[in-house]
């Protein structure tokens, strides 16, 4: 099906509920995520659960998205934050990960040297004081692990601990952070790229460009060709730092809206894992873990992933039940608003539409006298990312009624605060 992902961006909340209606959520069956009752007996809600199941479904789907190469995948963690869900992924051979915080790179490097002995984190984020200091001790601390950050200008590198590597981010258009794919152009990479080995030769490892605004290009051909040409310029870009006499050995790309497009590109495809001095190119989604209701909806190659987290929540209140408007104690609070509404999908009830939440109610609109009081739902996050961060645990299942459950941390959850 060809999606346009800028009509529903911007689509009115009703266009958005009947894009909703029409997805692939709506043949999800509840057998499939529904809980024994001894369990719901004593579980508190709203209640962040995961399926182990899907979680390894998921995890196979995006492997076979990379060819079968978990070497090709440098997953982001920002998704998953827990040491749990991170072994689930090294089990798979997956040993090159990124994330966005000094709690999530130690964490990571302890689960990757307590596994293998090795492994590659990239702090896909800018560092700045402190933060970056914390990442030169955490380097120690995990080594023989590698630990890189990102730099987008010649001036910073000097703050930068020595043990780190360096990738330099281009800013591919999403203008959030990196240096401008123009200027890179123009030489400014190669620049940078001579600055950083001027420090220690073979510390810089390679170019870090997100492409996460790959969502506003509609599905399908449009997509692939929008983002064929930008790939085109990277791969001229490692060609030309590559012929300056700067190793590359590294490209990384593409989240979760994009991965297909970018494995599927001819020039990056080429690119070696294995050859002496050859360079490697990683795609970094990491919403494909657990996937969500945003992934859904604009991309279609992501179509064998199912979700794998919901939000379960329970029916408290029946402020309107002439309107067939009921609340469950689900809010701000509890899952991620800031993606707009409607923030989750009710799996088995595709005509219940979530209204706007406050911090601990959510109202959902459905047929009148279609629940009770203390009725059970199972909510699908819209943006599963920071739902996960709302929660200090997850409850992990699985089994064939997922009588087996274990209380998961999300111990890669929020942010330190002094050194």
């Amino acid at each position: 099906m060809q999606r346009s992902s800028q009509r529903y961006l911007h689509a009115s909340t009703s266009q958005q509920n009947a894009d909703i209606q029409g997805s692939r959520f709506n043949q999800l069956s509840l057998d499939d995520y529904a809980l024994p009752q001894e369990l719901l007996a004593k579980l508190h809600t709203p209640a962040l659960v995961i399926y182990l199941d899907k979680v390894r479904h998921n995890i196979e789907a995006t492997l076979d998205l990379c060819g079968g190469d978990p070497n090709r995948w440098r997953p982001h963690v920002k998704t998953t934050k827990s040491t749990r869900l991170f072994k689930e992924c090294v089990d798979y051979g997956v040993t090159n990960f990124k994330c966005a915080t000094p709690r999530e790179a130690q964490l990571l490097g302890k689960t990757l040297k307590d596994s293998l002995g090795h492994g590659d984190v990239l702090v896909a984020y800018p560092m700045i004081g402190p933060n970056m200091t914390k990442l030169g001790e955490i380097a120690k601390e995990i080594a023989p692990v590698k630990l890189s950050v990102l730099v987008e200008e010649s001036e910073t590198i000097h703050e930068i601990p020595a043990n780190l590597g360096i990738f330099i981010d281009v800013n591919a258009g999403m203008d959030r952070s990196g240096m401008p794919l123009e200027l890179a152009e123009q030489g400014r990479l190669l620049e940078v790229a001579q600055a950083v080995e001027a420090t220690e030769k073979g510390r810089f490892r390679g170019i870090h460009m997100y492409n996460g605004h790959a969502r506003v290009f509609a599905d399908g051909v449009e997509r692939e060709t929008q983002l064929g040409l930008l790939y085109d310029r990277l791969v001229l870009l490692q060609t030309n730092l590559s012929s300056n006499g700067i190793n590359v050995g590294e490209v990384i790309t593409s989240g979760s809206i994009g991965i297909g497009c970018a494995m599927n590109h001819l020039g990056l495809s080429q690119l070696s894992s294995t050859s002496e001095g050859g360079c490697v190119h990683r795609a970094s989604p990491g919403t494909v873990v657990l996937h969500d209701l945003n992934s859904e909806l604009v991309c279609s190659e992501l179509e064998e992933l199912v979700p794998a987290a919901v939000v379960v929540t329970r029916v408290v209140s029946h402020p309107n039940p002439a309107a067939g408007v009921f609340t469950v104690d689900t809010g701000s609070k509890s899952i991620a608003c800031e993606a707009g509404d409607p923030v989750a999908f009710v799996i088995g009830h595709g005509d219940f539409i979530p209204k706007a939440p406050s911090e601990e109610h959510l109202p959902i609109s459905g047929p009148p006298n279609a629940t009770k009081r203390g009725d059970v739902l199972y909510l699908v996050p819209r943006h599963v990312c920071p739902t996960v961060n709302l929660a200090e645990d997850a409850l992990l299942v699985s089994g064939d009624s997922y009588n087996n459950y274990e209380v998961m941390p999300i111990d890669a959850r929020s942010h330190d605060l002094l050194m």
